[in-house]
């Protein structure tokens, strides 16, 4: 700055100060830029693991979607098993007794477990009584393993679903 002002005795002070505004700013913008890149190193754990909880938990959804489909399909054909015969003679709404099977299969033909799921449990309730059933539920859990979750502890989420099915009265 000596030298400047040395060589040219004209240079005003406001010149001086502008020149020494400019070199303070330019180490402005380097510490701006130092301190973006230590707030996006610190910034992008907690990013990658608000994506890795985005794609488990929509893992989890997507097989949610799949047990309620399967359950629901399964009510729906084991509500059409009623006993004809009885239906026709007597007019009672009988469910027949192969409906268990009827439950079973629509629902493993339905059905269609992810690479890192499990079916852990499948169950059916008759509300009312098997001669005179109002509607059947049908209930299944499942456990999705999850991928990037077990880097906070979460192995499994465990995803329940149940769908109803409603038998018509026949008269």
């Amino acid at each position: 700055m000596k030298n400047i002002v040395k060589k040219n005795p004209f240079i005003s002070t406001i010149e001086i100060g502008s020149f020494l505004a400019r070199k303070c700013k330019i180490k402005k913008i380097k510490n701006e830029k130092a301190a973006s890149v230590i707030l996006s190193a610190m910034l992008m754990p907690i990013f990658i693991m608000l994506i890795a909880f985005a794609i488990d938990i929509g893992g989890s959804m997507m097989l949610k979607e799949e047990l309620y489909k399967a359950c629901l399909v399964s009510t729906e054909e084991a509500s059409k098993s009623i006993d004809l015969d009885k239906a026709q003679i007597y007019g009672l709404n009988n469910l027949n007794t192969d409906f268990e099977i009827v439950i079973n299969y629509f629902f493993q033909k339905n059905y269609l477990p992810m690479k890192n799921s499990s079916l852990s449990h499948l169950s059916y309730e008759v509300v009312n009584s098997i001669e005179d059933p109002k509607y059947i539920l049908v209930t299944g859990e499942s456990q999705y393993k999850t991928f990037f979750l077990k880097i906070i502890g979460i192995e499994n989420i465990n995803v329940h679903s149940q769908a109803s099915g409603r038998l018509r009265r026949i008269k």
